[in-house]
């Protein structure tokens, strides 16, 4: 699904006055300890509809990279067994159509089991990783301008009124919808992407194929 490329430094909590910080990614605690869930499933799934009713954040990225996996020429050795299959990998890039940033619609879990707001933490205690919350982004069936890369996308929200209204409306799960080209654009990139060692800006540069 969502790729581990994705940063999560910053995420804005819910709260009648909002605030950036830092949390973790990944609900630990959580079956799986699950980074991202699916918008059709929230409220069916116990440990998630608790938690997206009454803590709900907006994760802020420049982009993130997803993988487009298809079969390719299997080599003469492996072209002997029958059920050989070799898989390519493209990384693609995903950023903002039109600048600014992306806010994903996610929640949170707080830290602490006595705690039921990450807002307990006072601002000098904020960068203890033992302190910060937990948090999962939410995923929607790809857009049909996406879906040749990956099946599924993040449910991106397409301002800053939509990111309100996913935190403080009345109706936020209308807003899991997905986003079209108006809103996000792609490219490939370079598979160096997939070296965990790699850190540079060419990495989201495109590339021809």
């Amino acid at each position: 699904e969502i790729k581990s490329e994705i940063k999560s430094e910053d995420v804005t909590k819910i709260g009648r006055e909002t605030e950036i910080r830092a949390m973790r990614w990944g609900l630990l605690g959580v079956f799986g300890e699950p980074i991202n869930a699916r918008a059709e499933t929230l409220l069916e799934k116990r440990n998630f509809a608790g938690l997206v009713t009454r803590q709900r954040c907006v994760m802020l990225v420049d982009g993130y990279y997803e993988w487009k996996t298809a079969p390719k020429p299997a080599s003469p050795v492996k072209r002997a067994k029958a059920d050989a299959v070799e898989i390519s990998k493209q990384p693609f890039y995903f950023h903002p159509a039109n600048g600014g940033v992306l806010m994903i619609a996610s929640f949170y879990k707080s830290a602490s089991t006595t705690s039921s707001s990450p807002s307990s933490s006072s601002p000098s205690s904020s960068s203890s990783s033992s302190d910060l919350p937990y948090f999962a982004l939410i995923t929607v069936p790809a857009h049909p301008s996406f879906a040749h890369v990956h099946h599924r996308m993040p449910a991106i929200l397409k301002d800053e009124e939509e990111a309100r209204r996913w935190l403080f409306g009345p109706d936020p799960f209308a807003l899991l919808s997905p986003v079209g080209e108006d809103v996000l654009s792609h490219h490939p990139v370079s598979t160096a992407v997939g070296n965990c060692h790699a850190e540079s800006p060419s990495l989201i540069l495109p590339v021809q194929l």
